[in-house]
Parts: C-alpha cells; sequence; structure tokens
C-alpha cells in the first residue's frame, strides 16, 4: 500500500484479510486509507458498506454482552424472592412505524408492467426512511469535497451511517457503477429489517441497471417482498398476541397497519410480479435459477 498507493486492488485485497479474521475496525481503515486515494475504484466502495454494517452488527453484539454482564452482576433486592427470573422478552424492532407509513411508489415502480421504467420516485419521508433522505447532488456527483472518513463522525460519534457513505460513493464513482452502489444499499436495509428503505434502493438499482444484469436486481427485489410479508405477518401476530387486535389477523394486513398500508398477501403478490419480470429478461443460461425461485 505504501508503494502503490494509487493502486485500488491492493487496499481491497488488504482489507479483505482484515475482514476474513473480523478485524472489521482494521479492515474499515485500510478501505479509507485506499478511498482518499483511489475514489473512484468502485469495490472498495462496496466493501466499505460491507464493513461498515458488519462493524456496527459487532459493536451492537459487543454492547448487548456488557449489558447482560452488568445485569448478571446486580445483587438481588433483599425484599424479593432469591427465585431466578425468566429473561426478559426481547423488545419489537422500530418497524412497526415503517411498515405503517408504507410509501407505495417504490413498490409501484418495482411491479410496474412497463418495459421502459420510468424515472426514480422522490424519496420517501424521513420516518419512514429511518434515517432521512440523501442528500441532494448525491445522484449527479456534486457533493461537497473533503476527505473520506468511515470509522469517525456520526451524529454518535461512531462513524457515518450507511447513507452517508451512499452519498459518498454516487459522488466519486462511474455512472456505471451507481446501480450496483443502490444494490448493496437495499440488500443493507432488507437485512436490518428496514424494508421500505430497501425499496427505495431497490427501485433506484432497477432504474440504473443495465438491461443484461437488471433481471438480477427483480429477483433480490422479489426475496426482499417475501422477507417483508413474513415480518408484516409475524408483526401482526404479536400484535394480537398482545392484545393489540381482536385476536384474528386478516391476511391483508400483514402488520402495515393504516388504511393506506400493503399486506402480507399484497407483498406476495408483487414478489410474484417481480419473479416474472426476471423471468422475462433473464438470459436463457439462467433460467433455472429464477424458475427455482
Amino acid at each position: 500500500m505504501a508503494r502503490v498507493s494509487w493502486y485500488g486492488p491492493v487496499f481491497y485485497e488488504a482489507s479483505r484479510l482484515e475482514e476474513k479474521y473480523e478485524d472489521y475496525q482494521r479492515a474499515l481503515v485500510i478501505a479509507e486509507r485506499g478511498l482518499n486515494q483511489v475514489p473512484k475504484y468502485g469495490p472498495l466502495w462496496f466493501i466499505a458498506l460491507r464493513l461498515h454494517e458488519r462493524r456496527s452488527q459487532q459493536q451492537n453484539q459487543q454492547n448487548q454482552q456488557s449489558s447482560n454482564s452488568r445485569h448478571s452482576q446486580q445483587p438481588p433486592n433483599s425484599g424479593q424472592s432469591n427465585k431466578p427470573q425468566p429473561p426478559p422478552s426481547p423488545a419489537l424492532t422500530p418497524r412497526g412505524a415503517a411498515l405503517q407509513s408504507v410509501a407505495e411508489s417504490p413498490a409501484k415502480l418495482l411491479a410496474s408492467g412497463e418495459q421502459k421504467l420510468p424515472p426514480p420516485p422522490p424519496p420517501v419521508s424521513a420516518s419512514a426512511l429511518a434515517g432521512g433522505e440523501l442528500p441532494s447532488g448525491a445522484e449527479n456527483g456534486s457533493a461537497s469535497g473533503g476527505p473520506i472518513s468511515l470509522t469517525t463522525g456520526g451524529s454518535n460519534g461512531t462513524g457515518p451511517t450507511t447513507r452517508w457513505i451512499v452519498h459518498k460513493a454516487m459522488a466519486n464513482i462511474s455512472n456505471e457503477l451507481t446501480w450496483k452502489v443502490y444494490f448493496e444499499w437495499a440488500q443493507i436495509a432488507e437485512r436490518s429489517g428496514r424494508f421500505e428503505e430497501s425499496r427505495y434502493a431497490f427501485a433506484h438499482s432497477i432504474s440504473h441497471c443495465p438491461k443484461n444484469l437488471r433481471w438480477k436486481t427483480w429477483l433480490a427485489g422479489a426475496r426482499m417482498e417475501l422477507r417483508s410479508a413474513g415480518a408484516g405477518a409475524v408483526a401482526a401476530v404479536s400484535a394480537a398476541e398482545n392484545g393489540g387486535g381482536s385476536g384474528s389477523v386478516s391476511s391483508g394486513s400483514g402488520g402495515s397497519g393504516g388504511s393506506g398500508g400493503i399486506g402480507s398477501s399484497d407483498r406476495i403478490r408483487i414478489a410474484r410480479l417481480l419473479l416474472n419480470r426476471s423471468l422475462d429478461e433473464v438470459p436463457k443460461k439462467m433460467r433455472a435459477t429464477v424458475l427455482l425461485e
């Protein structure tokens, strides 16, 4: 890295080495150094997004373990029984609000029957996206300059958000890889349960994707919709069991709530539409992959 600082692959491979040993902080430092030297090298942006996600997961696990350790070391209250208490029920993730405020434009774009896709929809509300919209100019490269920092900053001092990394990637990466940045963002949001944010990113990925690769994005979008339908059904059952409903769960509720929500059955229907779009565009030698899905 010291001798060929202009060569992006050496930073990429060094970062992958640290990732292999789960030292995500060091891997991010290497990726950050590489991006400041070669900001247009796409694979470094993709690994930076993945490392940022894994480091966040690792930090959350460490914080949870530390919290559990402190809780187990607290002496029992004198007025309470020494009988071991069952562990507290895990808090539900803040998915309900996002599911209740579903913005249908990304889903409509994904399920559009038009062969030529319209321009990407405007960003949905900040509350639905759980973190705000991309800054203006993120797609046309008019982002402000300055060094790229992946390990410091952020509102809580733990580093930038995924959205910030996407914003900086858009300002530096070539237009041919724009779809891939959105694709990575969509999958990160999906794994975190932020399905509306994932739909938004998938819709942009499809509209930027080369036609010969678009079938992969349709396929990934279908998987996301199925996962969203399952999460919505679980949320609805939990709400009913906790007294939040009448005791029965409608197949169309899907945990989305509100009169304008999209239920689980609608999500499954959308997933089928996306799979059909993928089947229409997939190369002949890859049709079996889509048919298995």
